[in-house]
């Protein structure tokens, strides 16, 4: 069998290899005109907020896109245009005025099991360790002020145990991805609303010193609060600190990436020189840098640029395609995820959550098609089923095994080349 595949397959292989930035662009769920807010993404999962059809409340959906025609789920009625959704490896948070949360195994499995985190606030980030709630009170001049608090993870339903505070707060951002979590720091805003002047200063804080205010890393935005009460965008991966910020107090913000481990000062990723072209939404994995541009008419596109070392390298490039918009862009190590569209047909338009997958050399899960954490028989199997028997769609990154940028009977043939025959792993050039 194995033999004849491989005479099959290797008769068609091209004369070259390429391999792309944007390795794939795909819809991962469209619908009417407002679909649907703030998508999230961890690891293969994929959440956002949707707007309920007529009568029907507004929705949080996921999607775990290792199949790509895989179905949405439906998590709990949340207002699509409320702050408070979170999504970590291996939890969904959710909640205002009290904050709720299930596993995402659960879900997997159709259960419906919540835990509850805590009874004030709402969730603003996750780690492996900790879920963190944001808890404010109104002031007056749209100035919020209250604390961050953290509960420990796993939870598994135990209620003996409240969130600690973290820190207190003078004044909130009046707007979402303000505060972040990575698995080494803890990251949010404040500024001093008595002082008119004064601009967002960022604030990090060890995951393992999470309790001790002392030793807190500060970064000055030079970004007053214009329009009123509005801060800066910002997200932290490991170390790595991407936020938007001003070379001179008031100048037009740019996108800047900080090693908080280091002294160093931050690098500038993108100049916001340009008076007409809006820099905002920037996120951060450990292999790229993202953001979206906006040069007028809300025409967002997502860019980004490659990280080796936690170092920009190579120049910036486009991701999202010409059609497909950028707004609320994230990303998690390969995946971005964005507010975007869809076109049906050619010119019908549908709103969407769109995805990309970048290229990742010398990443280990090409082959691992149904993404169980190895490559078996079953992998072959699942291309050979999508091919000629009507299978589920994987992803083009995963399936693509001899790196020609499709979807082939050659790809099956290489997994079982490495499976049986001592072939070299899939993914790797040839």
């Amino acid at each position: 069998m194995i033999r004849l595949l491989l005479t099959l397959c290797f008769a068609s292989l091209p004369l070259s290899l390429v391999r792309a930035q944007v390795v794939e662009e795909f819809v991962v769920a469209s619908g009417p005109p407002r679909f649907a807010e703030q998508p999230l993404v961890a690891g293969n999962v994929v959440a956002w907020q949707r707007y309920g059809p007529e009568r029907s409340p507004d929705m949080i959906q996921l999607k775990d896109i290792s199949r790509l025609d895989g179905g949405v789920l439906d998590v709990a009625p949340f207002p699509a245009f409320r702050v408070g959704l979170v999504l970590s490896a291996d939890y969904v948070f959710w909640g205002y005025g009290g904050v709720v949360g299930r596993r995402l195994e659960d879900l997997r499995l159709g259960s419906s099991s919540d835990v509850r985190v805590g009874e004030v606030g709402f969730a603003v980030a996750a780690t492996s360790s900790h879920v963190f709630v944001q808890d404010w009170r109104y002031v007056g001049g749209r100035v919020y002020e209250g604390r961050f608090l953290a509960r420990r993870l796993p939870i598994l339903g135990r209620s003996d145990e409240a969130p600690q505070e973290v820190t207190e707060f003078r004044q909130a951002p009046l707007i979402g991805r303000s505060v972040a979590a990575s698995e080494r720091y803890f990251v949010w805003q404040d500024r001093n609303p008595d002082a008119p002047e004064d601009t967002w200063k960022i604030h990090a804080r060890r995951i393992d010193r999470l309790f001790d205010s002392g030793e807190d890393r500060t970064v000055d935005t030079r970004i007053l609060q214009q329009p009123v009460g509005e801060g800066v965008y910002l997200y932290v991966h490991d170390s790595r600190l991407i936020f938007e910020g001003a070379s001179t107090t008031g100048e037009t913000r740019s996108i800047y990436l900080l090693d908080l481990d280091t002294q160093q000062t931050p690098t500038l990723l993108r100049s916001g020189e340009d008076p007409n072209v809006r820099l905002t939404w920037p996120s951060i994995s450990g292999e790229y840098a993202i953001w979206a541009e906006d040069p007028g008419f809300f025409d967002y596109a997502v860019w980004g640029i490659r990280l080796q070392d936690g170092r920009p390298v190579g120049d910036r490039f486009r991701i999202s395609g010409p059609k497909s918009g950028g707004s609320w862009p994230m990303i998690d190590r390969n995946i971005v995820v964005w507010n975007g569209a869809a076109f049906v047909g050619g010119d019908f338009l549908n709103y969407a959550v769109v995805a990309a997958e970048l290229d990742l050399p010398g990443a280990e899960d090409v082959g691992d098609v149904d993404q169980n954490g190895r490559i078996n028989i079953g992998d072959a199997i699942a291309i050979i089923n999508y091919l000629f028997l009507g299978g589920w769609q994987p992803r083009l990154r995963l399936a693509d095994a001899d790196l020609n940028r499709a979807i082939g009977l050659s790809d099956a043939v290489a997994i079982l080349e490495y499976l049986f025959r001592g072939g070299q792993r899939p993914g790797l050039p040839r």
